[in-house]
């Protein structure tokens, strides 16, 4: 098959060199999808030492959570005693 068109040529020439360009760019970015899943896993080990950690994390920021609720419970029945403790009409 012969192209006698310059102009066709140069065209297809040009697609061609986009087409290159552009498998290049894919497989840079298959080889970095590639780096990303091998430096993402972890080994079992590394994955029950986190989970400990998140663990211990979680229960003492549920303690912590537990404390405010029981501090927050004595101040609003502190305070009902003080509201309770008023006289509005005190009898004379």
């Amino acid at each position: 098959m012969t192209i006698s068109s310059k102009s066709l040529k140069r065209e297809i020439f040009a697609e061609y060199q986009m087409a290159l360009i552009e498998i290049q760019r894919l497989e840079a970015e298959i080889e970095l999808m590639n780096d990303l899943k091998k430096s993402e896993l972890i080994a079992p080990k590394e994955y029950l030492n986190d989970f400990q950690n998140r663990s211990e994390i979680h229960n003492k920021e549920m303690n912590l959570l537990f404390e405010d609720l029981i501090w927050l419970r004595n101040q609003i029945q502190l305070g009902i005693k003080k509201i309770n403790s008023v006289e509005l009409f005190p009898i004379k």
